[in-house]
């Protein structure tokens, strides 16, 4: 087998830059290079090109202003204005531990910004558990919930197994929580200053939307945050049918530039900015904006809504096709997480008795790119945590590897990854 060929399975940690995003973002690095907060014919043409896509965003998630769309640096980093933005609103404000609620098999942007508002002593924190698919049921969300929560951030498709939650059902519980504390007071935040800092949050917002021409009724808590990195260029991502309030996700998951993310916050939604310094972005994320990067987001993020339907149906059958090819191979092989509420271009399998990171740098030295799971904890040498939440072991976590497909993906790719994996394998039973 040639060492020559290359064949990219790791689409869920990155995608190639698109050539038509490349295009359109040329302009922005040497011609139109104005700092967007200049007043002069720079300045005035880097603001259009940024409004243009803020435009193109807005319309993407169906927003109703273009305030509601922030660029920020990374999903990462847009996760982390939107959970410790929403925690240092309210723990400040309250002077007590409020509430949050996530689950135990989100990615490290979201867990660890949790983990760090509960290790601050701000917020208490409820870590629901999937089922063995890795799926998440909206009643334990509902259950969950107390008088003091603030926030729930459930991702929407899972980064490591692909498994999809029901957004919209979990995004309802949520609007009907918050709905019964406005109608009902008992219900409401058990501590007044915490009532109190919500209801003036949210009669202060209304204000200044109105002075904005913007009008919203009042929004109290607790709010809906989703990660939607991995759903964003296969699934519905309406913000208004998934009823979420806060949504991350970024370029150079669905073939744009790194360097660039998207947070979503609705009309009425107040938060704590994490850095101050500037107004851009209405001041929740201050700093230059990068117009290259943003434009090229924009380009990114229209080409996959355009190409969403033919690129699922592409990338569903190769997926079927690789997961009947290794079952040939292994028949011992077990898919981790949910095949029926999974992403089209998701297979995390266990080799049971193998080892993962020994067949990762297998299939590398001949030429297959796949993963772990997320890169970051690859190279730390951890055992995925979303696979041991599932209740398997840490040794099966550990023999597990992800294979993501993508929109250049063709069946040859799988049958050289199977030529590949096969003698690998220690048991070809």
């Amino acid at each position: 087998m040639s060492q020559d060929k290359l064949v990219y399975l790791d689409y869920a940690a990155t995608t190639p830059v698109d050539s038509e995003v490349v295009r359109v973002m040329e302009p922005y690095w040497q011609d139109t290079f104005g700092n967007a907060e200049s007043i002069h014919k720079h300045g005035q043409e880097a603001m259009k090109a940024i409004d243009d896509a803020r435009e193109i965003i807005k319309n993407f998630l169906g927003a109703s202003a273009l305030r509601e769309i922030i660029f920020t640096g990374s999903a990462t980093e847009a996760n982390n204005i939107a959970i410790q933005g929403t925690v240092s609103r309210f723990a400040f404000q309250n002077g007590k531990k409020v509430h949050i609620i996530t689950s135990a098999i989100e990615h490290s942007s979201v867990l660890k910004p949790f983990q760090y508002m509960e290790a601050k002593g701000l917020a208490d924190v409820s870590y629901i558990q999937p089922d063995s698919n890795g799926v998440i049921d909206p009643q334990k969300i509902k259950e969950a919930l107390r008088p003091n929560t603030v926030l729930v951030s459930i991702g929407y498709a899972n980064n490591e197994i692909g498994t999809i939650q029901d957004i919209p059902t979990i995004g309802e519980i949520i609007r009907d929580d918050r709905e019964s504390r406005i109608k009902n007071p008992a219900v409401a935040p058990a501590s007044p200053r915490l009532r109190r800092a919500s209801k003036a949050l949210a009669g202060k917002q209304e204000s200044e939307n109105k002075k904005s021409g913007i009008h919203n009724s009042k929004f109290m808590i607790p709010y809906f945050h989703t990660d939607a990195v991995q759903a964003t260029q296969f699934l519905e991502m309406d913000v208004n049918k998934l009823n979420a309030d806060l949504v991350t996700f970024s370029a150079h998951k669905v073939y744009g530039p790194k360097g660039v993310g998207v947070l979503y916050i609705r009309d009425g939604v107040g938060i704590e900015p994490l850095m101050h310094g500037g107004k851009q972005e209405y001041g929740i994320r201050p700093g230059t904006l990068n117009v290259s990067l943003i434009v090229g987001c924009a380009r990114a993020i229209e080409l996959a809504f355009e190409k969403r339907q033919e690129n699922t149906k592409k990338i569903f059958e190769l997926r079927n096709y690789a997961i009947q090819r290794i079952q040939q191979v292994a028949p011992y092989a077990q898919i981790n997480g949910s095949l029926e509420q999974r992403t089209p271009n998701n297979i995390n399998v266990c080799f049971r008795g193998e080892d993962g990171q020994s067949l990762l740098i297998g299939l590398s030295e001949k030429g297959v790119c796949v993963s772990l799971g997320t890169a970051c904890a690859a190279r730390a040498g951890q055992a995925s945590h979303v696979i041991q939440a599932l209740g398997k072991t840490k040794e099966d976590a550990r023999a597990s590897i992800r294979i993501s497909l993508g929109k250049h993906t063709e069946k040859k790719d799988i049958d050289f990854f199977i030529d590949a994996l096969h003698p690998l394998l220690h048991n070809r039973k």
